[in-house]
């Protein structure tokens, strides 16, 4: 079963973990094809800032969070956002990101912007070790490779598990197993 590690810059984990935050923006959504559709999971990864940086735990102590994951969610619904017609669940969710509209715009630079709602919020007691995840490889060539001890002739994929090293940019699938 595959969900979602995101990247989530310190102040705006801060946000997340406090409540304020309750939706978070990308430039793009997970594939229906590779989580399954809604709702699915994501783990919060806090990304390191230029000194240390604590978030309050489950039990309100702060704990060392950058370079580490802080906890996860669940992502129940989304919108998405291209500047021109703004519907009433997107106005909402745009301010329950906690980003200026302007700032969207500028990210978004022209694009559409998904806006991935957190349910479900849960802050770890402990932060966990980037390498303790396991990312997803997809297969390069699905129908090339049918001999191969990982392919999953259902699936018609052979995705293999590899220790992740680095943070993802945005946000990458892992494996959370069955």
């Amino acid at each position: 079963m595959k969900a979602v590690l995101i990247s989530i810059k310190p102040e705006w984990c801060l946000k997340i973990a406090n409540g304020e935050k309750t939706v978070e923006i990308r430039k793009s959504f997970p594939s229906e094809k590779n989580i399954g559709g809604l709702p699915f999971k994501c783990y919060i990864y806090c990304t390191k800032s230029a000194g240390k940086f604590s978030i309050p735990n489950a039990e309100g102590k702060p704990v060392e969070s950058a370079g580490k994951i802080i906890g996860e969610f669940t992502c129940d619904s989304f919108g998405s956002y291209s500047g021109l017609v703004v519907r009433d669940k997107e106005e909402r969710y745009i301010e329950e990101s906690c980003v200026p509209i302007d700032r969207i715009d500028e990210y978004r630079n022209g694009g559409e912007a998904y806006l991935w709602h957190i349910s479900n919020l849960r802050i770890y007691h402990k932060p966990v070790e980037l390498n303790d995840f396991w990312g997803i490889k997809p297969c390069k060539k699905p129908y090339e490779c049918c001999v191969c001890e990982k392919f999953d002739i259902e699936k018609m994929d052979c995705n293999e598990k590899l220790s992740i090293a680095r943070p993802p940019q945005s946000w990458c699938y892992v494996d959370i197993g069955d």
